[in-house]
């Protein structure tokens, strides 16, 4: 998926005025939380020079699937932390997270998975779906 990131920006997102979520550095470290935040207030509208709530994807969410390519859970992409088919993760199977997220938070998630590539999506904030999704963070992994 970062390939997808790069074509999509011509290898300039700052000069496309693009914004994506990029963290990787000591003083503010990446995680599934910091990445759930990003994808809220992209939502809202919120994020720095966002200028409407349109979110658009550099792969179609369409083409997600756990067997298709790049291969879910098997560390392709971008990472700076130790990775393998049991430890850790990289930035292609981030993208699964983001899409499952926004189906839970979206009430017009299904129009999601008609996008081409570059189609804007702005999400109807479904709070109900919000707060499910919450809740179950919140009680952590099941045993």
């Amino acid at each position: 998926f970062d390939a997808e990131i790069t074509r999509y920006c011509n290898n300039n997102c700052d000069g496309a005025s693009v914004n994506i979520l990029a963290i990787f550095s000591a003083h503010t470290p990446y995680n599934t939380c910091r990445n759930f935040e990003w994808q809220m207030c992209a939502v809202l509208g919120k994020l720095n020079w966002q200028a409407d709530r349109q979110i658009v994807f550099a792969r179609a969410p369409k083409t997600v699937r756990l067997d298709g390519y790049p291969p879910f859970g098997h560390c392709s992409g971008y990472t700076n932390a130790p990775c393998s088919d049991w430890e850790g993760f990289a930035n292609d199977d981030i993208f699964y997270l983001e899409v499952c997220l926004y189906a839970q938070v979206c009430s017009n998630a299904h129009r999601m998975f008609t996008l081409e590539v570059g189609e804007p999506f702005v999400c109807d904030l479904d709070w109900a779906g919000f707060n499910a999704l919450k809740e179950m963070l919140m009680k952590g992994p099941l045993d």
